[in-house]
């Protein structure tokens, strides 16, 4: 069966790392259970404590204060101080405490810890991390460096410094990457941990760490996986860049499964001429049998193929077109019934400059900035649960359904006509780009009518003297019970990006949106509250525009938005949400 492209790759979106099997090559560089130079301050009695913080004289052995400036560093002299294994602490934990601090309750609150370890080759090294569990704070630096802290304030905290937040012991590490590994040196290394308790009468303390070193395999790993289908033979084209200039293997997968096992290591293109129908993850994956730990994370790309039946308007297909040099069309032009007889007609894409277009306009450079087309196209309601407009453009366009707008892109609100200009130029690259995401625009359900319908949609150039235009639209239809719900809508109370109905809109609503996308995670239970622009149709931009909202200072969620539950003020097919507890309040 032939297959047509209906969405453009949603690229490097997320790597299926269980699908993929790496081996796990950090190297441990300290050890929990090694032995560490360790000094106990702070005190009580504030008649023990130094009165210079920054006195160069180091306490003597029998008073609880603090070691001299400089004990972070390599030559500090720690000759005086206690020597004892990890982990430290007392009050819970003792079945992976090495040393247990009996005395520190209600005596001290700060321990101080160093220890020498080795770094055979610096160069082999791309990243380093801490494996900690810890009660309640600590500052850690590396040869005088602070690399990593938790609950402690201060530059550095004093001696008698308490946490400044509970943190209780997991009896797990925990992951926690380092600020500077630039002060790592070729052999010879000093590891110093300040501990914190959150007070002197605390109940516990606890600490245990590893070093972790992440090696430098010298791969640099391919990136830019983008793919897309060729409307005609329906072969799914897989495109990369080798940044490292060829490997040993290249392994291609389709939906966890791998479907080439070696296609060369310096190739940057695959073709799939057998793809399947649906949702299809591709990954690639660059790999060096021959050296230990050299392979790359996997980098993915994820599209939609529809079955022949489902494409309305393919690209290629012919469209009536006018162009501007014309003065513009007739009012009429957006009517079913309008006698386009007089018009050019031709394949898409329709435009000029980058020599892909099968249409080519030649005189509109210098001498006009739009063009008009449209189209006839037969629809049987009983068969369509959605209909979806994908339209690869530059620079932008205005498109209407059986006479009414469905949406624009690039172009300013407002009226259109022959003299209309996008508001710039190709603001998503350019449409002949691997990595070019088509816009999507839903149909309203109440626009289409039995039989005979019309898209007509405008094309508009950001300057008159542009180097090129170009639109390639496809007409989609959802069949009933592939997707989408049993009406409009409208009316429903809900929160627009509250994806797990929980009430309040955060990263996790984010997360929920993108599985159920791509991951095939849970549907939520009111599709409209994952339509984050509100037009009518689900895919990565929503998920994206969430994103960035919440974390770039990104436009708000269209109306209602998530402060107070609220009607969805645009008629889609993407059903009710009865079932969400905003229409439960209401």
């Amino acid at each position: 069966m032939r297959f047509f492209r209906c969405l453009i790759c949603l690229f490097v979106l997320f790597v299926a790392r269980g699908s993929f099997a790496q081996e796990d090559c950090s190297m441990v560089l300290v050890a929990d259970g090694v032995d560490y130079s360790i000094f106990k301050g702070g005190a009580v009695d504030n008649d023990m404590i130094p009165l210079d913080p920054d006195a160069q004289n180091e306490p003597a052995p029998d008073e609880k204060g603090a070691p001299t400036l400089g004990w972070t560093l390599e030559d500090f002299d720690a000759s005086e101080w206690e020597v004892a294994p990890s982990g430290f602490g007392y009050g819970d934990r003792l079945d992976l405490i090495g040393t247990v601090l009996d005395d520190m309750e209600d005596s001290y609150v700060t321990v101080y810890l160093r220890h020498t370890f080795e770094i055979d080759n610096l160069a082999a090294i791309s990243s380093m991390a801490f494996n900690m569990d810890y009660d309640d704070g600590f500052v850690a630096y590396i040869n005088g460096v602070e690399v990593a802290r938790r609950n402690v304030e201060g530059t550095p905290p004093a001696f008698n410094t308490t946490a400044s937040t509970n943190h209780e012991s997991t009896g797990q590490f925990e992951a926690i990457a380092l600020l500077d590994v630039d002060s790592l040196e070729e052999g010879e290394n000093i590891l110093a941990i300040q501990m914190h308790n959150t007070t002197w009468s605390s109940s516990d303390l606890h600490l245990r760490i590893e070093v972790i070193a992440n090696p430098d395999d010298g791969l640099e790993c391919p990136s830019g996986m983008a793919c897309s289908q060729d409307g005609i033979t329906g072969e799914i084209m897989l495109n990369w860049t080798n940044q490292d200039g060829g490997y040993e293997a290249i392994q291609v997968w389709r939906n966890g499964e791998m479907i080439e096992e070696n296609i060369g290591g310096d190739q940057e293109l695959y073709v799939d001429d057998s793809p399947l129908s649906g949702e299809i993850t591709y990954a690639i994956v660059a790999v060096d049998p021959a050296a230990a730990c050299a392979e790359c994370e996997p980098i993915e790309c994820t599209m939609i193929i529809f079955d022949e039946a489902d494409i309305l308007i393919a690209p290629g297909d012919e469209w009536s077109f006018l162009t501007g040099a014309a003065g513009g069309p007739d009012p009429e032009w957006l009517e079913e019934d309008f006698d386009d007889f007089e018009w050019e007609v031709g394949p898409t894409g329709i435009g000029y400059g980058d020599g892909d277009d099968a249409t080519v306009i030649e005189d509109m450079r210098n001498s006009y900035v739009a063009i008009y087309a449209r189209k006839v196209v037969q629809l049987e309601l009983a068969a369509i649960e959605a209909l979806v407009l994908s339209c690869a453009v530059d620079d932008g366009f205005v498109a209407y359904f059986n006479g009414e707008e469905i949406g624009r892109f690039n172009v300013a609100e407002g009226e259109v006509n022959n003299d209309t200009t996008a508001i710039t130029a190709n603001p998503q690259g350019e449409p002949v780009d691997a990595d070019y995401v088509p816009v999507e625009i839903a149909v309203p359900g109440d626009l289409l009518v039995e039989g005979n319908n019309v898209i007509a949609i405008s094309v508009h150039n950001a300057t008159l003297n542009s180097s090129d235009l170009t639109f390639v639209p496809t007409l989609i239809q959802i069949p009933s019970g592939k997707g989408g719900g049993p009406g409009p809508g409208v009316g429903d109370l809900f929160l627009r990006g509250d994806v797990d109905d929980n009430g309040f809109v955060n990263l996790t609503d984010a997360v929920s949106l993108l599985l159920y996308l791509f991951q095939q995670g849970n549907e939520p239970s009111c599709l409209d509250s994952t339509d984050i622009d509100d037009n009518g149709f689900l895919n990565l931009t929503d998920g994206v525009s969430l994103l960035n909202h919440l974390f770039r200072a990104g436009p708000a969620p269209q109306p209602p938005g998530f402060l107070e539950c609220g009607e969805d003020p645009t008629e889609d097919t993407l059903g009710d949400c009865t079932s969400s507890d905003c229409a439960e309040e209401g």
